[in-house]
């Protein structure tokens, strides 16, 4: 199994997609620059989920806002119209934690789109004096972090 894990911005809005059985599904990319002889490259990593954890994604963060994720690949190979053998790879969300809004960015209102108190309605002053209604763990138990695992 591969993993990794991708300290970086949301590249665009993410937004929540049904599926044909009626689950729910998010992709996100997001986006990672370095220097490499006086170049900026950025480097991007697509990430997917479903259910609940897709919902409070595409709920709680805006384009441009810092994001951790991990997540383990997967690979999927296809025959295009022209019978071209294609091939992408796309990492399926183990845990995320959100970050910084950019400073442009509207503010957020007390609910998210899915009718989520949305968490950047509270202030970042520093990660130990933060709390919000998602800083509990996937199995809904109280934690100190705003970490969340499934």
């Amino acid at each position: 199994m591969i993993s990794i894990s991708v300290v970086g911005r949301l590249a665009q809005q993410p937004e929540l997609q049904l599926l044909g059985d009626g689950s729910q599904v998010c992709e996100f990319t997001l986006l990672s620059s370095r220097h490499y002889y006086q170049q900026e490259i950025t480097e991007s990593v697509t990430f997917f989920c479903y259910g609940d954890v897709a919902e409070q994604i595409c709920s709680t963060t805006v384009l441009g806002q810092e994001m951790s994720a991990t997540g383990t690949q997967e690979t999927r190979i296809y025959q295009s119209g022209q019978g071209e053998r294609k091939k992408f790879v796309k990492y399926r969300l183990s845990w995320f934690r959100t970050g910084r809004r950019p400073y442009n960015a509207d503010k957020p209102s007390p609910k998210g789109r899915a009718g989520i108190p949305s968490q950047a309605a509270t202030e970042f002053k520093s990660e130990r004096s933060h709390k919000s209604e998602f800083d509990t763990p996937m199995n809904h138990q109280k934690s100190d972090q705003r970490d969340v695992m499934f």
